[in-house]
């Protein structure tokens, strides 16, 4: 299926490694142009690989140290990649952090705050800048938030404050979608299942069979997987997508 992706410009937040490295890849493939957001520290291998992905299939790459932590840094994001490419026609808001597990009583405040700094204020200055591009251009976009399944039935681990953030995204990109479905922002979440990534290869490896056992497809995804689908959300396939989330579990949430 041609995608239509090859005049787009994406950027990615969280891009340097894991799903976000995927989608990246993914949307390389399809003839998009891809800018990366990740912390400094990730910016040489991620430059290497990117340098790969243009030797390859051509488009242009980009790099961006950010630490979305940094809320002055976040507010540049979206003009300082346009100013490389001229335009952003794709938000992909990727980037997350996984805090140490506790309950709710010994959770400190500074974990709670970088948590909902990173996964949730982050998102909302991101997509407010991507928009309020969008209309000034008066052009049509795309963003995709990723989120995950304990946005809906809450954590099982000690994830209180992740389940919160990423819930908080649910309920903003369900909001903000409806504001401007009729002018041409298309604004969906991806909600991942259990995936080989770093992010959950300490899960993993305590028992793999376990965590297996309770997805109704009986294995862990493969990063492309979900990748796949978020691609698809970014291309005009999607158009008459908008206030969703797509669960890409194996059939562990049903909703």
């Amino acid at each position: 299926m041609n995608l239509e992706l090859n005049d787009k410009n994406v950027i990615i937040t969280g891009g340097a490694n894991g799903l976000g490295k995927q989608i990246a890849l993914c949307f390389a493939d399809e003839g998009a142009s891809i800018c990366i957001c990740d912390l400094e520290k990730e910016q040489k291998e991620a430059q290497r690989w990117l340098a790969n992905v243009k030797k390859k299939t051509g488009v242009n790459t980009f790099f961006f140290p950010c630490d979305l932590s940094n809320r002055a840094a976040v507010q540049k994001l979206i003009k300082q990649a346009e100013n490389e490419l001229g335009k952003i026609d794709i938000l992909v808001n990727n980037a997350g952090i996984w805090p140490a597990s506790a309950r709710v009583a010994d959770i400190e405040q500074e974990q709670w705050d970088i948590t909902i700094e990173v996964n949730l204020n982050a998102v909302y200055v991101l997509c407010k800048n991507m928009i309020k591009s969008l209309l000034e251009r008066k052009a049509e976009g795309k963003i995709i938030n990723i989120v995950s399944d304990v946005a809906f039935y809450g954590s099982l681990s000690g994830h209180a404050d992740y389940a919160a953030s990423k819930g908080g995204v649910v309920a903003f990109s369900h909001s903000i979608a409806r504001e401007y479905a009729n002018m041409g922002i298309n604004i969906n979440c991806v909600a991942p299942g259990f995936m080989s990534t770093k992010m959950t290869r300490e899960i993993l490896a305590k028992d793999k069979n376990a965590v297996c056992h309770r997805i109704p497809i009986n294995r862990i995804a493969d990063p492309k997987e979900i990748a796949d689908v978020v691609v698809f959300l970014g291309s005009k396939r999607a158009s008459y997508i908008t206030a969703s989330t797509v669960n890409v579990t194996g059939g562990l949430l049903i909703r």
